[in-house]
């Protein structure tokens, strides 16, 4: 259990009254607008650590959630560290940089008092990445519940009496965090940390991946068949049989991937090792003719060099109508 020792704020009041502004998010520094003083605080782990949503739900939609959350009679809550923060500091509510267990599936919660100067109605204003609160006496002021980036004030107001003590206490939850660079995912851009902006990225909480080129699933990165063309990239695929009169795909000769070797020299010769065909840069629009007439059905013998100092690749063609 918590003791409330810590003298968070005495609020003053003006000719405007004050907001109490609370900026849960992890990059941003909180102001109390005047007052310094102390929180303690709870550092939960949650989720069981895992992402795991079989005993609460991923976020906090509401106050109720947000106390299942962090009820440690669930396997899956635990607390993870406690302790006293300034504030105002750094360390303070501004997502526990410092306190938190890791960058996904935590929560921090900030217990203190404040007491008014003057009498009246007081603003507290919330935004966060992920779910928050702010609750005073028992009583929620103001929230922003849910998963999503920081991007709304969510504001309420309470009526106090001045030289009254009031419990505080605001809550804040993050349900991932994929790159671990302090920004949940809801409030990032890119998530993965690749540098491919996440509304860009196929794969926006993989950094080693960005394009799925072929839309099969696999990022190019990991892709042997970027065209999906059922032949892996990165293998000449050399077709033994070519039948011109065919409406097919094997009326011309292919050679699948050869466009990756634009220097290529493509020979074909008969079986008494004369050529019936040769050419540069080869196009796949053979159709098994010498001197624009077909060629007899039948074995031929290829020879691919691809130009770039590897060892040709060589083979039987077989010609059939």
């Amino acid at each position: 259990m918590f003791l409330k020792k810590h003298l968070v704020l005495i609020l003053k009041n003006s000719l405007i009254k004050n907001l109490i502004v609370l900026l849960l998010i992890l990059s941003a520094f909180k102001t109390f607008g005047q007052g310094v003083g102390y929180l303690d605080y709870i550092s939960y782990k949650t989720h069981c650590g895992n992402g795991n949503t079989s005993q609460y739900t991923n976020y906090a939609n509401d106050k109720v959630g947000f106390d299942t959350m962090l009820d440690t009679n669930n396997s899956c809550t635990t607390i993870h560290s406690t302790g006293t923060v300034l504030a105002n500091s750094s360390a303070g509510i501004n997502g526990g940089i410092t306190t938190r267990w890791g960058s996904d599936y935590y929560a921090i919660e900030y217990n203190g008092f404040f007491i008014p100067e003057f009498s009246g109605v007081y603003t507290f204003q919330v935004k966060s990445d992920d779910g928050s609160d702010v609750i005073i006496d028992g009583i929620k002021i103001a929230s922003d519940y849910g998963g999503h980036g920081a991007g709304t004030w969510r504001s309420g107001t309470i009526n106090v009496t001045a030289g009254t003590v009031y419990d505080f206490k605001a809550r804040y939850q993050e349900w991932a965090d994929t790159d671990g660079d302090g920004l949940g995912d809801n409030f990032e851009v890119d998530d993965d940390n690749d540098g491919v902006l996440d509304s860009m990225d196929a794969f926006p909480l993989d950094p080693s991946e960005w394009a799925d080129s072929d839309l099969d699933g696999i990022g190019d990165n990991a892709d042997t068949d970027i065209g999906n063309d059922g032949f892996p990239d990165e293998e000449l695929v050399v077709s033994g049989i070519l039948t011109p009169n065919s409406s097919g795909s094997e009326r011309f000769w292919k050679v699948i991937n050869l466009e990756k070797y634009p220097i290529n020299r493509v020979a074909v010769f008969d079986k008494n090792g004369l050529p019936v065909f040769s050419t540069s840069n080869y196009q796949n629009n053979w159709s098994g003719t010498f001197k624009n007439s077909p060629l007899p059905g039948g074995s031929y013998y290829y020879i691919i060099k691809k130009g770039n100092g590897e060892m040709a690749e060589e083979g039987w063609l077989y010609i059939t109508y």
